[in-house]
């Protein structure tokens, strides 16, 4: 979707453009949990099978993830029919680019990635929009699998075993999160319409460094949180984390597309992805065993603000210019 904003909108207007699709991000999550807290099995029985009823409300979760497969095929289909570009010729692409390194010949399958490794590799821009993605989504894949869990378990001090008695402290610190998730979204979604004129003010590198280190804030403060068990507070941490949240989901994809050629855009926007998806492979396979050993989902949200803090720091050496 990025790299078809960069497509299809003037260069000019490419922070605002990705700063109301980011925004649009944040709608979607509010509205997907507001819906996902709804309780749809009463007015549709049908949603009801001996293996998910409404026990854990799972009867609710399926209506829920219907509604998500549809709205994704009808935005899919709104992008398809509004969403006009137009193709670059073969003709065009050879063509020299001011931020195009000179490559040696390449199988036609493989041409695209060499000279799109090459461009990574000649502009610091890119490589470190690149590395400070990977580190800073470390924290932020440890807050999306393990926040909500945090939140029910270590402040509330529940239990999800439906026969213990701090199975309603549990079911309580899951609607506190939610609620707090639902603020967390509409706050992101108000100040993402403000990156534009933050980034004129101050700069991108600037933003984004001093939105990675109030992250890095964030994170450490869970460790206080746990230790005084403050609800109240732990609804704060959630929503504050909102903002910052929407920073992370523009302003790398600005950085790429102002620093890719325009031929590379789509390859230079994945590899922007595969930044994102390393640590979710990382946090998903490890991120469990770390939590079983030490009793505490803090020790993951710490190693995330001291990625932050490292992420910070290449943030205002090398894209600060």
């Amino acid at each position: 979707s990025k790299s078809l904003t960069a497509d299809i909108v003037p260069e000019a207007q490419w922070p605002e453009a990705f700063s109301y699709s980011t925004a649009a991000t944040g709608l979607g999550l509010a509205l997907g949990y507001v819906l996902g807290g709804v309780h749809w099995s009463p007015r549709l029985p049908w949603l009801k099978t001996t293996a998910c009823n409404d026990v854990g409300g799972c009867a609710d979760l399926r209506f829920a993830f219907l509604l998500a497969c549809v709205s994704c095929v009808l935005a899919n289909l709104c992008t398809l029919l509004v969403g006009k570009e137009s193709g670059a010729s073969r003709g065009s692409n050879s063509q020299s680019h001011s931020h195009q390194p000179e490559g040696d010949a390449h199988t036609p399958l493989l041409e695209g990635e060499c000279r799109a490794w090459k461009v990574v590799k000649q502009n610091q821009a890119l490589s470190s929009a690149y590395l400070v993605t990977l580190l800073a989504w470390l924290g932020w894949i440890s807050l999306q699998m393990y926040q909500t869990e945090f939140v029910a378990k270590e402040v509330f001090q529940g239990s999800p075993d439906q026969t213990s008695p701090l199975n309603k402290a549990y079911v309580e610190g899951v609607h506190a999160a939610s609620r707090a998730l639902v603020i967390n979204a509409l706050l992101m979604t108000l100040t993402t319409y403000a990156i534009p004129k933050a980034i004129r003010s101050m700069g991108k590198a600037n933003l984004w460094c001093l939105a990675t280190l109030f992250t890095a804030l964030l994170l450490a403060a869970s460790l206080a949180i746990r230790k005084t068990h403050a609800k109240d507070g732990a609804s704060l941490w959630l929503a504050l984390l909102g903002p910052v949240y929407g920073v992370q989901q523009t302003i790398p994809f600005l950085v790429v597309s102002e620093e890719a050629p325009k031929e590379l855009l789509g390859e230079l926007n994945g590899y922007l992805n595969v930044a994102l998806c390393i640590p979710q492979l990382l946090v998903s396979l490890l991120g469990g065993a770390v939590i079983s050993i030490v009793g505490s989902d803090t020790l993951l949200f710490g190693l995330g603000a001291v990625c932050d803090l490292v992420a910070a720091g290449i943030c205002m050496k090398f894209l600060h210019r």
